[in-house]
């Protein structure tokens, strides 16, 4: 096991500031990178979607195949962006410029099948979050569920704008306490996830561990670090709402004008330009407080096993 060190409850605040600081180094340069990153794997779940389509008529068990492969181009493709994410970031630290070709270090052949296993913790969060909502709703509450979201998506597809009494007699309909538990549960979790992953990715990247035993070594990490995790996963979900909050009004500014089409975009594009590349510097500077020798400035390489590569 890696050496983990012990940190004061306040770096879980540090690790945002400290990320911020260094996002703001290149702002538009880790922005583009996190923009095509999410492009990237944008365009993987759309062909694991249409992959999945294409094969809705293959019988069980051949039909675990193309959800294999959805998982894999799901889950693992964002893994994979956020290591090539992270070595910008690294990049940034010590002096170079981010660059779109730092992407391709996560899909780097010898990190790829280490990295798979990250989504692991995606993947299980996705299944106890679909067990959660059956468990609430029932099947006639997801049905529920979907026809509303056929609905509105037919009324959106017909280009008009929603009425907002059709939206809320339709909404009206859903059993609305159940689904704000729900919810409320899955923003509880996400924050989570987010650290169990965010300090095993580094590991993979930077020091060259197993999947496995990154996944074992940021356990450890988050459970030893218990304060400072819990207070980064807080203020994280603060700065996503906010965030999200103010693109919402901005994106209604552009639905008005351009569309809601175009107004989406828009905000996902800010979100990923914005938030992806300030969570990898947090990820960085956790990771580096976390792992690297007490002392160490950042961006200093630390001493390497005989039993790693180096990054």
């Amino acid at each position: 096991m890696s050496k983990i060190n012990q940190v004061p409850a306040s770096a879980g605040a540090q690790w945002l500031l400290d990320g911020l600081v260094l996002f703001r180094r290149a702002p538009l340069a880790l922005a583009r990178v996190s923009v095509l990153g999410f492009s990237l794997a944008l365009m993987a779940t759309l062909l694991g979607s249409l992959m999945m389509q294409l094969t809705a008529g293959v019988p069980f068990p051949l039909s675990l195949l193309p959800l294999a492969l959805y998982c894999v181009l799901a889950l693992g493709v964002p893994s994979f962006v956020f290591a090539g994410i992270l070595w910008a970031v690294r990049e940034v630290q010590q002096g170079r410029p981010a660059l779109p070709r730092h992407l391709l270090k996560g899909f780097a052949s010898r990190r790829m099948r280490a990295l798979l296993v990250t989504a692991l913790p995606q993947f299980v969060a996705v299944v106890l979050a679909a067990l959660a909502l059956m468990a609430l709703l029932g099947t006639e509450g997801v049905q529920q569920i979907l026809d509303v979201l056929q609905k509105l998506q037919a009324m959106t597809a017909e280009g008009q704008q929603p009425d907002p009494v059709q939206v809320q007699a339709l909404v009206a309909q859903l059993p609305a306490g159940r689904m704000l538990l729900w919810l409320m549960l899955i923003v509880a979790a996400t924050p989570l996830v987010i650290c169990l992953v965010m300090l095993a990715i580094p590991q993979i990247v930077f020091s060259g561990t197993h999947g496995g035993t990154a996944l074992r070594d940021s356990l450890v990490a988050n459970l030893r670090n218990l304060p400072a995790m819990l207070l980064f996963a807080v203020i994280l979900a603060v700065v996503f709402f906010a965030t999200s909050l103010v693109l919402q009004v901005i994106g209604l500014l552009i639905q008005a004008v351009l569309g809601p089409m175009v107004a989406m975009f828009v905000i996902n594009l800010v979100m990923m330009g914005v938030l992806m590349p300030l969570v990898a510097a947090a990820a960085y500077h956790a990771w580096h407080q976390i792992f690297e020798p007490a002392g160490l400035p950042p961006g200093v390489p630390a001493p390497q096993d005989p039993g790693t590569f180096a990054a």
